[in-house]
């Protein structure tokens, strides 16, 4: 079963081993961040059951129920928040990493190609990959050997 799962996992990232890491990167720090937005919010629910006790209210007030019910309603949406967050990070992170991989797979694989001379064009990138300065510099490189053949 694992197998069946890296074997769909690779065939839809260009370089698993960087693009998982940078997708477990974001995760965490999605979650952390999450984390300490809950622990914040569970500090202020504890400040309004103080402030119900310092008030000299009563464990059966209307406000303890008032305030629990709040809490519930905030943690639920929170929760289904948190849901959509790690989607969101983890579509935005996969995005980005292919955005750096992709450039870097296609570089590697052209001056794979370019050293047992089976290719002598340009590497051309997608429009919106990261570096294309990268490949401006191995181009203007390429030129100057083509031009200058020792």
């Amino acid at each position: 079963m694992l197998g069946m799962f890296r074997r769909r996992i690779s065939g839809f990232l260009i370089d698993p081993k960087f693009q998982i890491g940078f997708l477990s990167k974001f995760l965490i720090l999605g979650i952390v961040n999450y984390g300490v937005l809950f622990l914040c919010l569970s500090r202020a629910h504890k400040h309004m059951i103080d402030y119900g006790v310092e008030s000299g209210l009563t464990p059966n007030s209307a406000y303890y129920t008032f305030i629990e019910n709040q809490w519930t309603a905030v943690t639920n949406i929170f929760w289904i928040g948190g849901i959509f967050l790690v989607l969101s990070i983890m579509f935005a992170g996969l995005i980005l990493s292919h955005r750096i991989a992709g450039p870097l797979y296609r570089l590697k694989k052209h001056m794979d190609a370019v050293s047992t001379g089976s290719i002598t064009n340009d590497v051309k990138f997608r429009k919106k990959d990261y570096f294309p300065e990268v490949a401006d510099g191995f181009n203007g490189v390429m030129k100057r050997i083509r031009e200058n053949p020792m």
